[in-house]
């Protein structure tokens, strides 16, 4: 399909035009793109282990955004104080970079439904009551 919004880029750089996303979502969508990119342009790059996938995902900064609002959370289920956990030296780098992948195209894909799921809502609970009062 050809079109203005055919492409991720566009799409990324219309709702950050729109101040839809915030800065640092943009950041965070532009790395996610740029992944996709090698991957799909690279047969050779398959996994988390390679370079060119972790360079990229180490900047990722929605992961960290998600885990800090997860921690209240946690921390009120328990009602005991979270500490920080050094993570062992014998992670590797794709052990950790993939959850921080996915940790962060869910973080960002969450935010954007709550917004569209917001702005979309509010109309209709309008429409909703002015249909009530024919």
């Amino acid at each position: 399909m050809n079109g203005p919004f055919s492409s991720f880029w566009s799409k990324i750089q219309f709702v950050y035009a729109l101040g839809i996303i915030r800065k640092d979502h943009y950041h965070d969508l532009e790395i996610i793109r740029k992944v996709r990119n090698v991957v799909a342009h690279n047969f050779d790059v398959v996994s988390f282990d390679d370079k060119k996938i972790t360079s990229k995902t180490e900047t990722l900064k929605s992961a960290d955004e998600a885990v800090k609002n997860i921690a209240p959370l946690e921390s009120k289920k328990n009602k005991a104080k979270t500490k920080t956990k050094k993570i062992s030296g014998n992670i590797s780098k794709s052990q950790l970079e993939r959850p921080r992948f996915s940790l962060s195209v869910s973080h960002i894909g969450g935010r954007l439904h709550g917004m569209i799921i917001g702005e979309i809502a509010l109309p209709l609970d309008i429409l909703k009551k002015l249909g009530e009062e024919k």
